[in-house]
């Protein structure tokens, strides 16, 4: 018994802690509701289905919300709640155990040792209990409705939440409610009501927070239940500012050289803003930044607008250049005719009968990629990285690639589990090892204290600790090369860097 309410009382200890220092905000769904009292064709019960899931995504998974004061407070309060339930178990079994002490049928000093044990017991549990309460106190005759400043990120969840059927039926703001809703993990919930006329139909969406089941905001929307995508976007702009719970952040573009500014194409989540217009309200939270320009390079960067709520982006567009070379794989790694393809960062195959091709270069940092082709034609799984620095991009400079092919996921694979089984032979080795060391240890000792007569048990003994340990030696070299070995694996990926070739450097 006492086992079993300790244990009850850690695991809500814990899982109350979890919820109070997650910094994700978990955004969910259910199935909306018909309120008309009518019979709901299977369409229209499609349509309440995937309309929630629709509306999850056209949110961004990147919002970032600012909790309120009062959302941190029911937190609290939430998490004071389940640690004076859990107090309560606690004093109860400590109560029971007193009372058994008296009934135990002890006597004299072992009774009053026990009796003050369990009090003391008692006090400390009804002391908790009442720093608890006062906290509580506290925080429920304050009023407080401003933001806080904690950031947390937005997460969505991408299964409807079902109503457990011993709650169905219950208001959100009853306690079996909310316990349902904290146990599957989500802070924040829509539901909606749809009203349905024709083939039209008003939905009137709400998002509540818990705990606390405090509700952030309710929208209306009407749209044709033929076009629900249309009706879960609209719904799904008007929930994001009650989801983040801030104001939307202001975008100024300032682009330069000023010849690019009529010309410039600006996109912020793969959305392009309207010709010439460099100012754009966005939800806070990160987005992806690309600015590009004919002519130019296009410049793309992803970074958090949350801190702040406006921001002034300056973007310096380069000039596109043309820089021809010749790239050649070292002879020595290419079997003869093998053919290899090599690709860039325009991603256009160009394909090698001698490990040689000509590329055109941006003059800036270039990722690139060989891969050895099959007899048919089709790309196979020997590839290789490699890089081409700014810095050997000379127009008509020759280039030379020193790397090697490989399968690098295969040879990872197969590298981590030889590691494996070279750890696991250690581990496994080291308890014969210290058996037989102990062993022989304890046979030296009887031996030299007279109580062993012969010394064969402890040269037995000495023989198999130094085979023992000669196992547990060569499984630590086994280990430590197999972990070179697996590293060296790892560290085939990294790209290999360009160089200009001997022959190009001699010239210039």
């Amino acid at each position: 018994m006492r086992l079993r309410f300790c244990v009850l009382s850690c695991v809500t200890f814990l899982v109350c802690q979890f919820a109070v220092s997650a910094s994700d905000w978990t955004l969910a769904a259910e199935q909306f509701n018909f309120v008309q009292v009518r019979e709901i064709s299977a369409s229209e019960q499609k349509a309440a289905s995937e309309l929630p899931l629709l509306i999850l995504e056209q949110i961004s998974e990147n919002l970032v919300r600012t909790p309120s004061q009062r959302e941190l407070e029911d937190r609290t309060l939430a998490s004071l709640h389940s640690e004076r339930i859990s107090l309560f178990l606690q004093l109860s079994a400590a109560i029971q155990e007193r009372d058994a002490v008296v009934l135990s049928g002890a006597t004299g000093f072992t009774l009053e040792y026990k009796l003050n044990a369990a009090q003391k017991k008692i006090d400390g549990i009804e002391k908790k209990l009442e720093q608890n309460l006062s906290k509580t106190q506290e925080l429920s005759s304050v009023s407080s409705s401003s933001a806080g400043t904690k950031k947390e990120t937005v997460r969505l969840r991408e299964t409807l939440f079902a109503v457990p059927q011993n709650v169905q039926g219950l208001a959100p703001q009853s306690q079996s409610y909310q316990n349902a809703v904290s146990k599957a993990g989500i802070n924040g919930l829509i539901s909606a009501d749809i009203r349905v006329y024709g083939n039209y139909a008003s939905v009137t969406a709400m998002l509540t927070v818990f705990p606390g089941a405090t509700v952030a905001g309710t929208v209306t929307e009407v749209g044709s239940l033929s076009d629900i995508v249309t009706l879960a976007e609209r719904l799904a702009e008007s929930l994001v500012p009650y989801v983040t719970n801030s104001l939307p952040v202001e975008l100024h573009f300032q682009i330069a050289p000023a010849e690019c500014i009529p010309d410039t194409r600006i996109t912020i989540d793969g959305i392009m803003l309207d010709p010439g217009d460099k100012e754009q309200l966005v939800n806070a939270g990160t987005h992806v930044v690309e600015v590009s320009c004919d002519g130019y390079l296009t410049k793309r960067f992803t970074y958090s607008f949350s801190d702040a709520q406006s921001y002034d982006i300056s973007v310096q567009l380069l000039p596109q250049r043309e820089i021809e070379v010749d790239l050649s794989l070292k002879n020595v790694l290419l079997s003869p005719g093998q053919p290899v393809a090599f690709y860039t960062s325009d991603l256009l195959q160009r394909k090698s009968e001698d490990g040689t091709v000509h590329l055109t270069l941006g003059g800036q940092n270039s990722l690139g990629q060989i891969a050895l082709l099959n007899e048919d034609g089709s790309v196979s799984d020997q590839t290789a990285f490699f890089i081409i620095p700014e810095k050997v991009q000379v127009a008509g400079s020759s280039l030379l690639l020193n790397t090697k092919t490989s399968d690098a996921a295969s040879l990872i694979d197969k590298r981590r589990i030889w590691t494996y089984r070279a750890y696991t032979a250690l581990i496994v080795s080291l308890p014969f090892t210290f058996v037989c060391w102990g062993n022989y240890d304890s046979a030296k000792n009887a031996y030299l204290a007279g109580s062993l007569s012969s010394p064969d048990p402890v040269y037995a003994w000495n023989v198999a600790t130094y085979v023992s340990l000669g196992v547990s030696a060569a499984c630590t070299v086994f280990f430590i090369i197999e972990l070179v070995r697996y590293l060296h694996a790892a560290d085939s990926v990294i790209p290999a860097e360009v160089q200009m070739s001997s022959s190009a450097q001699g010239g210039s």
